[in-house]
Order: C-alpha cells, then sequence, then structure tokens
C-alpha cells in the first residue's frame, strides 16, 4: 500500500495485501540510475581466484571498475542470479550469473558453452550501459588457485580429503600419502558441463578434458580427479596425493597446471613426515 526511499532506491516492501486477501512474498526496489554510466577500470577483468589477466568459459571471473552498482549483495542460493542491485553483466548481449556486485567489483561466471575466441563485456547499472569491454579468451587454459587472503598468493585452499581440515597452520598440516583437495577455477572445458549458474552435480561427477599436472612442495604429485567441485558453480577441484619427495614446512608450494598450459599461481599449504 506504500513505499519507502533510502537514498536513491525505492522500496516496495513484501507483505502488503493484495486483491483476493492474499499477501505478496515479493519485496521490490526501484533504483535511479547513476548519473554517469559504469566503467572499467585499466585491471580490467581477470580470474577471480588468482588475479591473473587471463580468463576462460567456464572460469569464475572478477571485473573492476566505477559506479558498478549502487551497494554491496552477495548470491546466496542457485541458479545464481542473472541481475543483483539493478545491476547485469553481459557477454555480446547475454547475462551471465553474478555471485557478487559492488560500486568496484563485481564477480561471475563466465558459462563453459561460450564459443569463439572472444565476447563483448558490458555492465549495466539502473539502465545504463557500460562502454564494452573486449574480452579475449585463449586455446589454454589458465588455471588459478584460491587462497584464504583472497589475494591469490599465500594459504591456498586446500583441504585434507575427508576432514574438511584446511591444509596449512589454521587446519593441520598434511602428511605425506594424505590426499588434499586443491580448489580452483579456470580449469577449462569439461564433459557435460551444467548450466551456467548452477552448481556441479555429484553424481555423475564432471571432470575435465585437459590432463591436470600437480606440484606439492616442489614435486611431482599423483592426480587422482580433475573437475567440477560438487554442489558449486564455477569451482574446480584437483584432488591430488601429497608426494613422498615434497618439501616439508608451514608454507610448501603447490602450483596447479592443465596440459601443456601455463602454470597457476603458486598457493602454499604446510606439510609433515
Amino acid at each position: 500500500l506504500y513505499g519507502a526511499t533510502a537514498g536513491n532506491v525505492l522500496f516496495a516492501p513484501s507483505g502488503g495485501p493484495i486483491q483476493g486477501l492474499n499477501f505478496s512474498s515479493t519485496h521490490e526496489a526501484f533504483y535511479l540510475p547513476p548519473e554517469q554510466p559504469p566503467a572499467f577500470e585499466a585491471a580490467g577483468v581477470v580470474n577471480a581466484a588468482s588475479a591473473a589477466a587471463s580468463v576462460g568459459p567456464g572460469a569464475l571471473a572478477s571485473l573492476f571498475g566505477r559506479r558498478l552498482a549502487p551497494a554491496t549483495q552477495a548470491a546466496f542460493r542457485f541458479p545464481l542470479p542473472a541481475q543483483m542491485h539493478s545491476v547485469s553483466v553481459k557477454a555480446d548481449g547475454v547475462a551471465l550469473p553474478l555471485l557478487f556486485v559492488g560500486p568496484e567489483q563485481i564477480n561471475f561466471h563466465l558459462p563453459h558453452e561460450l564459443a569463439g575466441g572472444s565476447v563483448n563485456l558490458t555492465v549495466t547499472h539502473g539502465g545504463t550501459e557500460s562502454a564494452p569491454l573486449r574480452l579475449t579468451f585463449t586455446g589454454t587454459s589458465w588455471p588459478g588457485i584460491f587462497t584464504l587472503g583472497q589475494s591469490g598468493q599465500g594459504q591456498g585452499a586446500i583441504l585434507i580429503a575427508g576432514t574438511a581440515l584446511v591444509a596449512g597452520e589454521v587446519g593441520r598440516a598434511a602428511r605425506k600419502g594424505e590426499v588434499v583437495e586443491i580448489y580452483c577455477t579456470g580449469l577449462g572445458r569439461v564433459t557435460g558441463a551444467p548450466a551456467a549458474g548452477q552448481p556441479a552435480p555429484s553424481s555423475p561427477l564432471v571432470r575435465t578434458i585437459e590432463t591436470a599436472s600437480v606440484t606439492i612442495g616442489g614435486a611431482a604429485a599423483e592426480v587422482l580427479f580433475s573437475g567440477l567441485a560438487p554442489g558449486l558453480a564455477g569451482v574446480y577441484q584437483v584432488n591430488a596425493v601429497v608426494p613422498a619427495a615434497a618439501a616439508t614446512g608451514p608454507r610448501a608450494p603447490v602450483v596447479v597446471r592443465m596440459g601443456g598450459g601455463p602454470p597457476s599461481n603458486t598457493a602454499t599449504m604446510a606439510i609433515v613426515d
């Protein structure tokens, strides 16, 4: 029956009576467009895990700019939404699934089925659209390992398999011969990819087409699985055995490669004998 304003937003709260003595369950918000359109920063679009400048289909990506969104908002359920806070990101006119929007950063999922070597990326905020950014893909996968500090450096998002413990000083050190789960993005093509913004299934597992290789503590590790992490969108998982020849210590380096492609960022984990 009435609305409320907060800053540049007009809210129509849910719960108001509608015809038939029912109640609305939709909370609507109407945003004033910014005085100037969104704009990309020089950093443009990067791998959401490693912050490297190369991304590809299936990866989680981060874009940086100005006037991207009126406020921050994070997705909390699947499928990932194509719009948050009146903001959308489009690749050649197709809206992409969003994980997070903020005034200076947006995290989004690039669909596995994107074809071709490049797309025009735009940001729409409150009806105003940015100038396009040409995002070019290569035929090579550029993996990125997630890190706890979200900087692409330091302790990796690496768990000791079957324990939910981080293989580091915040959990416990991994022992040689144990299996660890390395969480990444940007590992490239997979078999039976789910729709964009949808979580990967646990059965059957979705595996990468290229062969993953891992070094842990400077030694080659046996890879048991490389594919999409079940229950997550755009996140890959590599299960590997900590090699007997790995260097021990609280910050042993971990690197992932796909096929003969370039290495990921170097994350760290803790290893003991």
